[in-house]
């Protein structure tokens, strides 16, 4: 995000039709998290599944991947205004990469126990500031 750009459309400008990435996002809390998926990042689109059940979130701190937990659930969510959208608000990157929010109810696709351990907090809504965002392009 420092070296390429600050909100979603130089996201998109980047990553879109890019095949597998794993982004990392540095939060002001001092935690980091993430997700991969292998799907194309595209402008629109809305929700979609994977049918491979590929795509993950995670936490670095608490050293935890969470499974997307069925093929129907949504893995990622396509949206020009937004930035890197993991699940059913699982993981939220707001249009100027900024600030996000992470949700944990019995609508997420990763996180279903309302319980933030994403980033280490308890409660079914955390927002948070971004301190820095890494887009990689997965080769496997």
């Amino acid at each position: 995000m420092s070296e390429n750009g600050s909100n979603s459309t130089d996201f998109h400008n980047l990553c879109n039709d890019k095949g597998p990435t794993l982004v990392l996002i540095n939060i002001t809390k001092e935690k980091k998290l993430g997700g991969f998926t292998p799907l194309d990042w595209k402008d629109e689109g809305g929700f979609v599944s994977d049918e491979s059940l590929q795509t993950f979130i995670f936490s670095l701190n608490l050293n935890k991947k969470y499974d997307l937990t069925d093929k129907e659930f949504n893995a990622v969510k396509f949206e020009f205004d937004n930035g890197p959208n993991f699940g059913n608000g699982d993981i939220i990157v707001y249009k100027n990469m900024k600030e996000g929010k992470s949700y944990a109810n019995d609508k997420c696709s990763f996180l279903m126990d309302s319980n933030l351990e994403l980033i280490g907090e308890k409660g079914e809504v955390q927002n948070f500031d971004i301190k820095e965002i890494e887009v990689y392009k997965v080769i496997y």
